[in-house]
């Protein structure tokens, strides 16, 4: 963006011109004139027209080329935002077949929804963990450099990630597990001797056998 600026910049410099020329023979003022015959007195110098050095093709062509710079910003702002979504989309897409496809290999929804949890948690860790890391060193004047920032947080964020998706899928099973457990009917509770506890019904029945 500064470097697009910057060349518009020089080239509407270079098409204007300087207003400080050299003073050419035909603006030179003019001699006077002598005094008539009959003893006027003498005439001033011609007057000529100054030149300003203003030219509209100049304007024209400064307009055109900011035009075509805030165009081609336009342009780059809408192809980037294309690339960003299309990346995202084929992005969710492998995730979401990966999950079913363990899904399916492993016969349960369940396992289909954890790797569903691992996989999304590390996507969102590795720009979380890039962030994360720049700030530390900005605010603590670590010292690293761009490149270090962007791959070490990435494989930070990606590991970190995963570990708190895995977590947060086995505490979400376990927590499943107890709410069905809890919902579920109980069974008829046994008598004090410790026997199950029978039926009326089959008690009918086997007093009229």
């Amino acid at each position: 963006m500064d470097r697009f600026l910057t060349i518009a910049v020089v080239l509407a410099l270079a098409l204007i011109p300087t207003t400080a020329r050299a003073e050419s023979p035909s603006t030179a003022p003019a001699a006077t004139q002598p005094a008539a015959v009959t003893g006027g007195p003498a005439a001033g110098p011609a007057s000529t027209p100054a030149a300003d050095g203003f030219s509209p093709m100049i304007l024209l062509a400064v307009v055109a080329i900011l035009f075509l710079f805030c165009v081609a910003v336009v342009l780059a702002a809408i192809l980037s935002a294309a690339a960003l979504f299309l990346g995202a989309a084929l992005l969710l897409f492998g995730i979401i077949s990966s999950s079913v496809l363990v899904g399916l290999i492993r016969r349960t929804g369940g396992s289909a929804a954890r790797a569903f949890i691992v996989q999304a948690s590390a996507v969102i860790g590795a720009p979380v963990g890039v962030v994360a890391l720049w700030l530390q060193n900005r605010l603590f004047h670590i010292g690293l450099s761009h490149g270090v920032i962007v791959f070490v947080g990435i494989v930070g964020g990606l590991a970190t990630g995963a570990a708190a998706g895995a977590l947060f899928s086995l505490a979400a099973a376990r927590l499943a597990r107890l709410l069905l457990l809890w919902i579920q009917p109980h069974p008829p509770s046994a008598p004090l001797g410790g026997f199950p506890a029978i039926a009326p019904a089959t008690v009918l029945k086997a007093e009229a056998d």
